[in-house]
């Protein structure tokens, strides 16, 4: 607790990544506000579950009204700023460049800590701003903004929301002919969807979003996909996994959802739905009412998101028979196993360009001999260096590849 004669003012803490982590502070220290407001308000929610208990939760504050003013005037007790790189104009601009504006290299809002003493602890985006000027400099420089503004709280589902980037480039996957036309056809969308829409007016005849089903075993590439597309296009790619945001509480899947869709369309990103078998698995012939309520669920789930104007990738396991879902996507690629002449490819490029394999090593055989994904390619390759770099050997031996892949085959079962 602060002495209570002690000026406590609000501060801003200003981060680029959700994790509210040190390492994405926008700048070391906090800016704080030049004239403390007379108050705030909060809007709390409360959630009933659909259980026969009647049981509900009380939500951490939604939203956060903040309205406080920059002075230049003097004739506020204990503040004094019309100086200097005080002036209101400076005042502002603080401001601004701290919450409001972002860098080029930023693909989303900035996250934002809002703190005054043990009264407010805030942690959200800004979703609104008002600015109000109404004092002046005889030259016209503002005097005095009466400012207001809105945060929102950042959902759980948006916590669970992850950004997909990589280092790797388009050599490092192998796909097959087939899937490399899926992807295209969705590179041709982002190219050329606004010159489809603008230029040839075709806004008032189809939506603007686009589905893409990415199906395929695991460790095919659907991830890698996605993320590679995103850096091609320089757009985020936000990987949701919706086992995580469908809720037992009523509505609060509808709300996650929701909350993840605007906060995507904000920031003009790609969203990649991982093991959306959660979604799509669980549309089912009507047996009883509780079938009932699980498809009229799944269904109304999907008409929301058909109203999101961006790109949607949805990943599954299988393909997806169910003809009235397949009608929503504009195209569904394939992802493989890959075969031997594609598993030699992977091991070469899984391959450390400092690590060199022992002549034992035959990458041909490794590739006809053991049915890997690329994903277990990789695992093996991974084990094995580091146990070269453990042990201090001067090449990947063929005994730690061979374990490698044993370890791999072990997963399985």
């Amino acid at each position: 607790m602060g002495s209570p004669d002690k000026l406590i003012k609000v501060l801003l803490f200003a981060y680029t990544d959700r994790s509210f982590s040190t390492l994405s502070k926008v700048q070391p220290n906090p800016i704080s506000l030049p004239v403390n407001p007379k108050g705030f308000s909060q809007k709390h929610r409360l959630t009933t579950s659909e259980t026969s208990n009647s049981s509900y939760v009380v939500s951490e504050p939604k939203e956060l009204n903040l309205d406080f003013i920059l002075d230049g005037t003097n004739t506020i007790a204990g503040y004094a700023y019309n100086s200097g790189n005080h002036a209101v104009k400076d005042q502002l601009a603080i401001f601004m460049h701290t919450v409001y504006f972002k860098k080029a290299s930023e693909k989303h809002p900035r996250f934002l800590l809002v703190k005054w003493g043990d009264s407010l602890a805030f942690s959200g985006i800004l979703s609104d701003l008002n600015l109000n000027y109404t004092l002046f400099e005889p030259n016209g420089d503002p005097l005095r903004i009466e400012v207001s503004a809105k945060f929102s709280r950042i959902s759980n589902a948006i916590k669970n929301v992850e950004v997909l980037h990589t280092d790797w480039n388009w050599d490092h996957l192998v796909l097959n002919d087939k899937t490399k036309e899926g992807i295209d056809d969705i590179l041709d969308w982002i190219e050329h969807s606004d010159v489809f829409f603008k230029e040839w007016e075709m806004s008032n005849k189809i939506k603007p979003g686009y589905w893409a089903l990415f199906h395929g075993p695991p460790g095919t590439g659907k991830t890698l996909t996605a993320s590679l597309i995103g850096k091609k296009t320089n757009q985020n790619v936000y990987r949701v996994n919706l086992s995580r945001i469908i809720s037992k509480y009523i509505g609060e899947t509808e709300k996650n959802l929701m909350a993840v869709l605007r906060f995507a369309e904000k920031s003009n990103s790609i969203l990649f739905f991982d093991e959306a078998d959660a979604i799509f698995g669980k549309r089912t012939e009507v047996g009883d009412a509780h079938d009932s309520y699980v498809n009229q669920e799944v269904s109304y789930l999907l008409n929301v998101m058909e109203n999101y104007n961006g790109i949607l990738i949805f990943a599954v396991k299988y393909n997806i028979q169910d003809s009235e879902i397949n009608q929503k996507f504009q195209v569904k690629v394939p992802f493989f196993l890959p075969n031997a002449s594609e598993r030699f490819k992977l091991w070469k490029n899984a391959i450390p360009e400092k690590g060199k394999l022992d002549l034992k090593t035959d990458l041909e055989i490794l590739s006809e001999k053991y049915e890997l994904s690329a994903t277990e390619i990789m695992n093996v390759i991974r084990f094995a260096s580091l146990k070269t770099i453990k042990e201090k050997e001067k090449t990947i031996s063929n005994t730690w590849i061979i374990k490698g892949i044993r370890r791999e085959y072990e997963k399985r079962n």
